[in-house]
């Protein structure tokens, strides 16, 4: 899009007034472009570089008087430390108390003169049109945030400024613009576009039912991800904002068949900072709803950060269900409680009834119902090990135990005798997944002392 300021000047030529009655005041414009990132087929404006240039450039402008009475009015366009103007045009003033007449900017356009300087229709027969003002109700509307449709005053002996935004394409329909002078500020409008994985844990677990299980025919082990972004926006120093259209998501097709694909304006003058929240459908608690996942944080161009391959989608995995390589790989999810009362005994290795383990433990938690719904046991006693070596801990009934899982990040953890940093949270989930899976270990089934010995060794390091 191109942004455009109108600025009144008082020129050096004498002009004659229309009428004995009026003035003519010379009315000014800075224009800001929002240009085309992507050229990918999407219904987004396509900037043609070929043209983009600092030459044979003019403006053709629409304003409508207080009678509604509509002008078109040409003016060529300069640059100024790579700033695009226009030249002056003139509007008439009545001279009377007053000394100000009002004025409404309908349509803007920038054209390339293609080498054949003119406004006549021989002249202009070979121009091309590659920069337009988005009308009210289309669908870039939004986008700019000075219109057309603009109302204004022009004061005899007084500088009018006025800013427009543009757009780079080249509507089906056009009307031809006024005469104005402009100071043109670029924006780019980019596009992202995102596509994800749910791995489910199993096929005939708490998600029977949801729309996971509707969206393609049952479920599945790897599922197309729900999932929902919101946005936020900071232009230069100025203050982060939600950004229009936020929050976006693709409930609409469950993910299923096609990328969920967000579009934003990045000023081309300034350095643009943005922050995407992504949100997963998923089980929480014992209902559905929008989990946080991760959070995006780019400055201008996302893909100067994170880089979507070849196809131009970024795709990301939750969990370990995807064989090929992602953009982005998630952990697992877990539904957790986040805080809950814990019940612990201590039993020692050789224990008859829990044989191996350090602790015998369970938890329990205020709740309506009786809380089956969640990834760790509820109300059932099942063998544990000591995590933190150097903290005491006795038996009994603790509340108000806050959970964590080993694997979101370690910050989130409380300080304790133990410095639960990345590296020991891998090795954590490296033990316990592989003595699950090769060493026959079960918090359900009772171990040697021996091999339970060893495990609380390996934990405490």
């Amino acid at each position: 899009m191109i942004a455009a300021v109108l600025v009144s000047c008082k020129k050096n030529a004498p002009i004659e007034p229309i009428n004995d009655n009026t003035v003519m005041q010379e009315v000014t414009f800075e224009v800001n472009t929002i240009l085309e990132f992507t050229d990918r087929a999407y219904s987004v404006p396509n900037c043609n570089d070929s043209i983009d240039g600092e030459i044979n450039k003019y403006a053709e402008i629409v304003i409508a008087d207080a009678a509604s009475v509509e002008t078109t009015y040409f003016a060529e366009i300069y640059y100024v430390e790579g700033l695009p103007y226009t030249k002056a045009i003139l509007l008439p003033v009545t001279d009377d108390d007053d000394d100000c007449d009002s004025y409404v900017l309908k349509e803007f356009y920038v054209w390339d003169n293609m080498g054949t300087p003119g406004y006549d229709e021989t002249s202009r027969a070979d121009d091309l049109l590659f920069k337009a003002a988005p009308l009210p109700g289309s669908d870039f509307w939004d986008f700019a945030v000075n219109r057309v449709d603009y109302q204004f005053k022009v004061c005899a002996f007084e500088k009018t400024k006025i800013l427009i935004d543009v757009l780079c394409f080249v509507p089906d329909d056009y009307k031809l613009f006024g005469f104005f002078w402009f100071e043109v500020t670029e924006i780019t409008i980019r596009e992202i576009c995102f596509f994800g994985d749910f791995c489910l844990k199993e096929t005939n677990d708490v998600y029977v039912g949801t729309e996971y299980e509707t969206s393609g025919g049952g479920l599945f082990i790897d599922e197309p991800a729900i999932f929902m972004i919101e946005g936020r926006h900071q232009v230069g120093d100025g203050p982060l904002e939600d950004m229009v259209g936020s929050p976006w998501d693709n409930m609409d097709w469950l993910g299923v068949g096609e990328p969920l694909c967000i579009q934003y304006a990045d000023y081309d003058a300034e350095v643009d900072y943005y922050e995407f929240d992504l949100y997963l459908w998923a089980m929480d608690g014992d209902e559905m709803g929008w989990v946080y996942m991760y959070t995006f944080t780019w400055n201008d161009i996302f893909e100067d950060t994170y880089d979507p391959g070849p196809d131009g989608v970024f795709e990301f995995v939750v969990g370990n269900c995807v064989a090929t390589e992602t953009d982005l790989l998630l952990p697992p999810y877990m539904n957790l409680p986040t805080e809950i009362t814990m019940h612990i005994s201590y039993l020692g290795y050789d224990n008859e009834t829990y044989p191996g383990f350090y602790w015998k433990w369970k938890m329990t938690y205020a709740e309506p119902d009786d809380g089956d719904y969640y990834d760790i046991p509820y109300d059932t006693w099942v063998g544990a090990w000591c995590g933190d070596h150097n903290s005491g801990i006795v038996g009994g009934t603790h509340e108000l135990t806050q959970v964590f899982c080993t694997l979101d990040d370690p910050d989130d953890i409380p300080e304790s005798g133990v410095d639960f940093d990345q590296d020991l949270f891998d090795q954590l989930n490296y033990l316990f997944n592989m003595t699950r899976q090769n060493g026959d270990i079960d918090i359900h089934m009772p171990l040697t002392p021996l091999k339970g010995e060893n495990m609380q060794k390996a934990i405490w390091g």
